[in-house]
């Protein structure tokens, strides 16, 4: 009688039980595992009589809930269910990467090879003293871990994960060879003259894949088991919500994409009120528990199959790797006649595998047109606009050319004024206008000349070697000749000191210092004729020029170099600039449904973009700079052409910021308050255009802002956007939830990755969403080109907020 292999039996069956809910969940369940369902009433029985009571989240299991909802009010049948894709890929990946890392080991120890043999011994060894769990918690405790999209986060998290278990699976491979070794054919092929490598490609290989195949899934087991274990002291994958004291249930994290890891998080508190959320504690561990007995019964089931001498796993192995063998294929090339029908049946089924993976299979909604886009970039960056520099001549061109434009496209727009200028009323100034501090201003000459301690002499020139950030203007006239000569050194020198006038100091700082405005001079009253040099760390965009106390000059390349050997002489000459003689100005275009006004236009669309810049030596301005302006006016033509005749539901606001594209410029919320009013005018979701880059720079980043209220399926227009450029091809990397940390040393500035006006918009939004490069740190340089231009990138990112509006579904647009 035939043994019967239940491990096998009951494993395969609960193993494509999970695999039919990964690969189909819309067939399990049709809620959304993301939504926040309200507090409601449910009926409770009391004393043998059946009552309505309102409930808050979690709310026990019912006919609507069938398992419950989780704290935040979220389905956890569906979150479970939809988690299945997600955590299972995450327990593969973990199995697969410990098999590509411990095969080739094992195998080579399993030879008698003394060093692999050590290699195990001591993994093994090390991880029996240092668990997994403690190492492996204390990496993804790191900060990084936290705001990684949920496709980046699995593959590290597996990755991670592998290199610190494989070699547990590489022993049992090494003591599955060593067994092989000892077998009379393993002679045999040496003696008729067979290599190593033949050997271990000919007879090793396809004896240890039963091996390997079955340890796979028992590796996945483990692997998912090991995630439980994460996920009970805090550590999951994807992204993170963080939930402050503006929630109902203040102080606490949670998952966005639903996977099963994030489910436990609370599962010591949870098991303290066992009685009155059993639900929240059941269910997520009776999942998991299923899932790692499914995958260890089938990796054990699949072992005693293989086991069996009448299994005919092995020689399929063989025949496999021989049809798939590339030397095989090329034998079959040079003698095409002979074997045509298998080298052309392998040569369209890799093409249809190649063209599946690389070829996009994207069709376009809206009608984008990246040249369009360019004809604009173009236009903005010539010289006439003078580098669109806020409450400049050319400043205020390049905002009647937006206007002309979007009104073109039949958008409404309004105005909001920035002034700099005012009559000045202090006496004791000879100047007659007095600037509102870090006015924008147009900077046209200036040249430092350095003679180094070995008097060595170079003349560097604006913009080229460095940028003037700060120029006071409380007792210069515009266009005076200044000159300031000193000695250049760094002021934490011992023979440094404040009270010699003839000495500038030289500072360092982090970007994020910079933006926040702290003051590098070490404790001058008045620093009005000092110079400062300002090295900000990793920075090398050019900056435009504003207003202040004192003169502060970025230094690049070899000036920096210079400064930072040792001290120095300088002299400093610039040509004092103009008073702006416009106002700056943030420019309003909306595109208002029927039966809404400007004065009250509902729930709103909010596309936001800066369209100030800096200007450059030759009068233009930075093509990397403009690359997000060019992309929002090619967006607004592109969805009002695709517009019906009933129109958008919901209103549209392109809104074009001054005095934000430059990043070390000081932003001074002037449209704080207008955005407070649109807020309470309806509520709003807010996508900011951040640039595409040049080329080199392929990756698109999303940065992603929740509010406390999920209005119109939020999360939902967040997933559209990813899996949208999952289809169009173009990689990019999703992050959650960024503020400004607490220090400014922290390595990667939060200015790098978030403009400060997304900052400010996240607080009132339902939704706010950066799109691109937040950081353009070529910005100025050599290669700030249009020959450099990413187009891709930029058709990319259009295509894409295109569409999201053109189809409707998003941001609830089509919805009245």
């Amino acid at each position: 009688m035939k043994k019967i292999n239940y491990p096998l039996m009951i494993g395969g069956v609960l193993f494509l039980f999970f695999m039919a809910a990964a690969m189909f969940p819309a067939l399990f369940t049709d809620k959304d595992p993301m939504f926040e369902e309200p507090p409601r009433t449910m009926e409770v029985v009391v004393e043998g009589e059946v009552k309505d009571e309102f409930t808050m989240h979690p709310i026990w299991p019912s006919d609507h809930n069938l398992m419950g909802t989780d704290v935040a009010g979220r389905d956890i049948y569906a979150r479970l269910v939809y988690g299945t894709g997600n955590t299972l890929r995450l327990g593969f990946y973990i199995a697969f990467f410990r098999i590509l890392l411990g095969m080739p080991i094992g195998i080579l120890a399993g030879m008698g090879k003394k060093f692999f043999q050590k290699l195990i011994l001591f993994f093994n060894t090390y991880f029996s003293a240092v668990p997994i769990l403690i190492l492996s918690f204390l990496i993804f405790r790191m900060n990084f871990f936290r705001n990684l999209q949920i496709d980046r986060s699995i593959l590290l998290y597996s990755l991670i994960l592998a290199v610190l278990g494989w070699s547990r699976v590489a022993g049992i491979l090494a003591d599955t060879v060593k067994r092989i070794m000892e077998e009379d054919f393993i002679e045999g092929q040496i003696a008729i003259g067979k290599t190593w490598p033949q050997i271990i490609r000919q007879n090793l290989f396809p004896h240890v894949v039963p091996t390997a195949l079955s340890s796979f899934f028992k590796e996945a087991g483990q692997g998912i088991f090991l995630i439980a274990q994460l996920a009970v002291l805090g550590i999951f994958v994807g992204t993170i919500r963080e939930v402050k004291t503006l929630a109902f249930r203040a102080s606490y994290e949670m998952s966005i994409e639903p996977e099963w890891g994030s489910m436990l998080l609370k599962l010591t508190s949870q098991l303290e009120r066992f009685e009155d959320n059993w639900w929240l504690v059941v269910f997520p561990v009776l999942t998991f528990t299923l899932a790692v007995m499914a995958l260890n019964l089938l990796g054990e089931g699949l072992r005693l199959e293989f086991s069996k001498r009448d299994s005919r796993f092995v020689s399929h192995v063989r025949q496999a790797y021989f049809v798939l063998s590339p030397r095989v294929f090329l034998m079959e090339l040079r003698h095409l006649r002979r074997h045509w029908k298998p080298v052309l049946l392998k040569t369209v089924s890799v093409s249809v595998l190649l063209a599946l993976l690389l070829v996009p299979s994207y069709s376009p909604l809206g009608d984008f047109s990246v040249d369009r886009a360019r004809e604009h970039l173009i236009e903005l960056i010539n010289e006439k606009y003078e580098g669109r520099v806020s409450g400049s001549e050319g400043g205020y061109a390049a905002g009647e050319y937006i206007i002309s434009t979007m009104e073109s496209y039949g958008f409404e727009t309004r105005e909001f004024p920035i002034q700099y200028a005012y009559p000045n009323m202090n006496p004791d100034r000879e100047v007659d206008v007095a600037l509102a501090h870090r006015t924008p201003l147009i900077m046209k000459e200036a040249k430092i000349t350095l003679t180094d301690a070995e008097g060595n002499v170079g003349k560097y020139n604006l913009y080229d070697d460095f940028s003037v950030l700060e120029v006071p203007m409380d007792y210069d006239r515009p266009g005076e000749k200044v000159v300031r000569e000193g000695r250049a050194m760094e002021w934490e020198r011992e023979d440094y000191s404040m009270e010699d006038r003839s000495l500038f100091p030289v500072s360092y700082a982090g970007l994020d210092e910079v933006i926040r405005g702290m003051d590098h001079l070490p404790g001058f009253m008045d620093p009005t004729d000092i110079a400062e040099f300002l090295i900000v760390d990793g920075h090398e965009a050019r900056s435009g020029t504003y207003s202040s106390y004192k003169l502060t000059i970025i230094p690049y390349g070899e000036l920096q170099e210079k400064l930072m050997a040792g001290p120095c002489d300088v002299a400093i000459e610039y040509t004092v600039p103009e008073i702006p003689p416009k106002e700056g100005r943030i420019i309003e275009s909306w595109l208002i449904p029927e039966g809404r006004t400007l004065e009250d236009p509902g729930q709103s669309l909010i596309i936001g973009v800066p369209y100030d810049g800096i200007r450059l030596s030759n009068g233009t301005s930075s093509v990397e700079g403009t690359t997000a302006l060019a992309t929002a006016l090619e967006i607004a033509r592109a969805i009002t052409e695709e517009e019906e005749e009933e129109g958008y539901k919901k209103s549209i606001l392109f809104l074009f910021l001054d005095r934000e594209s430059d990043l070390l410029g000081e932003n001074r919320n002037d449209y704080y308050l207008r955005h407070a009013e649109v807020s309470a005018g309806g509520g709003y979701m807010y996508l900011e255009l951040l640039g595409s880059g040049l080329k080199g720079d392929k990756e698109v980043d999303l940065l992603a802002y929740f509010g406390q209220l999920n209005k119109e399926d939020s999360f939902r227009s967040l997933l559209r956007m990813e899996s949208t450029l999952k289809e169009m091809k173009v990689p990019y990397t999703r992050y959650q939830s960024l503020l400004p940390p607490d220090d400014w040393r922290e390595s990667t500035p939060i200015y790098k990755t978030v403009s400060r006006q997304l900052l400010n918009f996240r607080t009132n939004a339902h939704l706010a969403v950066g799109i691109g490069k937040a950081y353009h740190n070529q910005k100025g340089t050599e290669k700030d080109t249009l020959s450099n231009l990413n187009l891709k990138k930029m058709e990319s990112i259009g295509q894409m907020v295109t569409d999201l509006i053109v189809s409707r579904e998003n941001f609830g647009l089509g919805e009245p």
